[in-house]
């Protein structure tokens, strides 16, 4: 099997060769025979000649691109989430509550709460909290805060 492969590969290699090679020799030849003429062609006969040759570029309009994403005016900035992770209480996954800071308040949260209709806890582990916040719509990720003394 692979080697009837190898042979029809090696034959279409070998006759886009041969179908190649005659446009090669034909493009010195004509090369040649234009350099032979050259002393009774005059330059504008041998810019027609070589215009000829040449294949022609169409030329596009220079406009902006449109499939760019535009900002609409009215886009507004949604500022992130500030949440401090003040401490965390208890051994079971479920059984985790958190005592977090949040615009300037002290909350005590626990899994799949909606915060202010803001953010909503997804999960609570030993060392950090995790939210999801509505108006970014992503995933952040806070770590237990170590008070200074």
């Amino acid at each position: 099997m692979l080697q009837n492969i190898s042979k029809i590969f090696g034959i279409l290699c070998l006759a886009g060769f041969l179908l190649i090679t005659p446009n090669i020799f034909a493009e010195n030849d004509s090369e040649a025979n234009n350099e032979t003429k050259k002393g009774n062609i005059t330059e504008q006969t041998q810019k027609n000649n070589e215009a000829l040759n040449k294949p022609t570029l169409i030329k596009r309009e220079n406009r902006p691109s449109t499939n760019r994403m535009k900002i609409p005016a009215s886009f507004k900035e949604i500022p992130p989430l500030i949440i401090l992770v003040k401490s965390i209480v208890g051994e079971e996954e479920k059984d985790r509550y958190a005592v977090i800071e949040f615009e300037g308040k002290e909350l005590t949260v626990r899994k799949d709460q909606i915060v202010e209709n803001k953010f909503k806890v997804i999960d609570i582990y030993p060392d950090r909290v995790v939210v999801y916040s509505r108006e970014e719509q992503r995933r952040h990720t806070y770590k237990l805060t170590k008070e200074e003394k």
